[in-house]
């Protein structure tokens, strides 16, 4: 009988490692792991998609992401996805959505947004939820918001607070699950709001923006948002103040910060 005993216990904490086992890899399979943070910034006509790690403040080695802007072509919003690693462009005049696989360095999707935009428009900014993957991004008219699903079929447009204001920037708060608006008029600053368009509160950022576009750092608890002089992004803590700033490309035109996933969901 001991024998049988020993047998059966060991039978059971076999069965007990394996469960363990696959829990671990279905836990694993349903997040992503964050790494370090990275700051993804597009721009002009024929200036490459760049990737700077945040962490040693350089451009990763082949960090730079060539022929994903044609010729003629310019970004006026960016967002990065950190579940997919996928950076998301919004192109003029073109005005269209490309979807770049940034690990496997190639356009993943490139999808027409609308009639082609104005030469002098430099700013329609783009944000994604992960938990969903819905894309939102600025209507052509630059004063309500368009929400997209990742295979860029428009699901809705709505307007953010009461009436419309011109936008300047989108950025999304994944932890605290918020669509965060940088207006375009008045004194700079950021509303809160939730996914249908109701402002929660406002941050009045302290510094003089240039309101193309706007990032948000989880990690680090601040905003990103261009600065007028060229190249030059401001860091601005979670009340407002400005708290530093970062020299990147000139010819700015869009900008998102994301924790780079170590296990990624496709």
């Amino acid at each position: 009988m001991r024998g049988v005993t020993v047998r059966a216990r060991s039978e059971t904490t076999r069965k007990i490692g394996q469960v363990a086992v696959v829990l671990a890899w279905l836990g694993l399979a349903g997040c992503a792991t964050p790494g370090p943070t990275h700051l993804y910034t597009a721009g002009g006509a024929g200036e490459p998609l760049r990737d700077y790690n945040v962490a040693t403040e350089t451009t990763e080695l082949a960090g730079e992401l060539a022929d994903v802007v044609g010729v003629g072509e310019w970004v006026v919003g960016l967002a990065y996805e950190s579940n997919t690693d996928y950076v998301w462009l919004r192109v003029a005049p073109t005005n269209r959505l490309r979807v770049i696989n940034r690990p496997a360095r190639r356009i993943e999707g490139d999808y027409a947004f609308g009639e082609a935009l104005d030469p002098t428009v430099r700013s329609r900014d783009v944000a994604t939820r992960a938990a969903n993957l819905r894309v939102f991004t600025v209507s052509d008219a630059g004063d309500r918001v368009v929400e997209l699903t990742r295979r860029g079929v428009r699901l809705r447009e709505f307007a953010v607070g009461e009436g419309t204001r011109p936008i300047g920037g989108l950025a999304y708060d994944q932890e605290a699950d918020r669509l965060l608006v940088l207006w375009a008029d008045g004194p700079a600053a950021v509303a809160v709001s939730d996914r249908e368009g109701r402002v929660e509160r406002e941050v009045v950022l302290g510094a003089t923006v240039a309101a193309t576009s706007l990032g948000w750092d989880a990690n680090a608890g601040c905003w990103l948002v261009p600065l007028p002089q060229a190249g030059l992004v401001g860091e601005f803590d979670a009340a407002g103040k400005l708290v530093g700033q970062r020299e990147v490309a000139a010819g700015l035109g869009g900008i998102d910060p994301g924790p780079r996933s170590l296990i990624r969901v496709f």
